[in-house]
């Protein structure tokens, strides 16, 4: 039996919002089933505007015709093609998501922004970036760095991530075990009692136990995001251990990248999938130095595909709950500075807050 979710759109056009049912297998059709003037309706789910095809229909009779219902308004008064719920000047108006002001930016969904750029053709200025700046003020990133090579790498991660999510108001709480013994299961899960998401960095050998696992999984399944680095091979054990418990899946292999990819095209095609929330502002990306492969089911879906065509960040987003597994973590310490890393952390961690899931926390 399918199951729907509700969201709001909104008719370029004409400028109304409409509401829209929308089937959860694959999120690929959506039905109108009324309008707004305005809304504060938050967003349900995740929808990619680029595979959604709107389904004519009147709510109030089921009668569909291209224009809307074929009823005149006073025997049915349902919907009509007045506001051309029908036409192509459609989009998810993503900045109505979350809250009374929203914690998502004016542009969250757009891979272009228009302004000035940088010197990968990426828009200038925070106003680019998917989440607002100070709209989570307070939301708390554990992250455990577990690759116990040179602690360097650790910190100067550390610096990256901090320095990059502190305009948009998160707290990050780094945890560097590349030269000490990794925190006990109790201790874990009391560094996440008041934490909006973790990030776990993984080793080549297993830092982690299968109560640690216990811990993330409980974190996880109560809505609050969860992001998991391995890179190339064996560096991704901790991280498997995890997606495999979670999801059946777990990356692998030892590419080396090392490029600058931009949009993808559609399917298997190298670059960051169109249309996201994540790739909010973002055409130009780089795909990592030697990074490993992620595999995708039917539940965990491509979000970036490297310069070979083959996945290196996959994202999970169904029943409120939020994934990302990438098989880049050398982003977050080597060339930074290169296209699109630091918006797409920021991008991450907006993501990763679920705020869709929890907007009473952001009024």
């Amino acid at each position: 039996m399918a199951t729907f979710k509700q969201l709001v759109g909104k008719c370029n056009k004409h400028g109304k919002y409409l509401i829209l049912q929308v089937e959860e297998t694959g999120f690929e059709s959506a039905k109108v089933v009324g309008f707004y003037r305005s809304s504060k309706k938050p967003l349900d789910s995740q929808i990619f505007v680029s595979n959604l095809t709107l389904k004519n229909g009147c709510s109030s009779c089921g009668n569909c015709q291209l224009s809307g219902c074929s009823h005149a308004s006073s025997k049915c008064g349902g919907v009509t093609g007045e506001y051309c719920p029908t036409c192509q000047h459609f989009s998810i108006d993503y900045t109505r998501t979350v809250g009374k002001s929203g914690q998502y930016g004016q542009y969250a969904g757009q891979n272009e922004v228009e302004g000035a750029r940088d010197a990968f053709g990426n828009a200038l200025g925070s106003q680019a970036d998917l989440g607002r700046d100070g709209g989570f003020t307070g939301k708390k990133i554990v992250v455990l760095w577990l690759d116990d090579e040179p602690a360097i790498k650790g910190e100067d991660a550390k610096n990256n991530i901090t320095g990059a999510v502190r305009s948009k108001g998160f707290v990050v709480d780094f945890h560097n075990y590349a030269a000490s013994a990794v925190c006990s299961p109790a201790e874990l899960r009391q560094m996440l009692s008041d934490a909006c998401q973790l990030w776990v960095i993984s080793n080549r050998s297993a830092r982690i136990t299968s109560q640690h696992v216990d811990v993330i999984a409980d974190f996880f399944h109560s809505g609050r995001g969860l992001y998991l680095f391995g890179d190339n091979a064996p560096f991704f054990v901790d991280s498997n251990l995890i997606s495999q418990r979670l999801f059946g899946i777990s990356m692998s292999g030892d590419y080396l990248g090392d490029k600058v990819i931009g949009v993808s095209a559609g399917d298997n095609c190298t670059g960051i999938v169109r249309g996201h929330l994540i790739s909010t502002g973002i055409q130009s990306f780089y795909e990592g130095i030697t990074i490993a492969t992620v595999q995708t089911n039917a539940d965990v879906k491509p979000l970036v595909y490297n310069s070979e065509r083959n996945v290196v960040t996959a994202y999970y987003d169904k029943d409120y709950k939020r994934c990302l597994i990438d098989g880049g973590f050398t982003r977050l310490f080597y060339k930074w500075n290169t296209a699109g890393t630091e918006r797409f952390v920021k991008n991450c961690a907006a993501w990763l807050a679920n705020v869709e899931r929890f907007p009473q926390e952001y009024q």
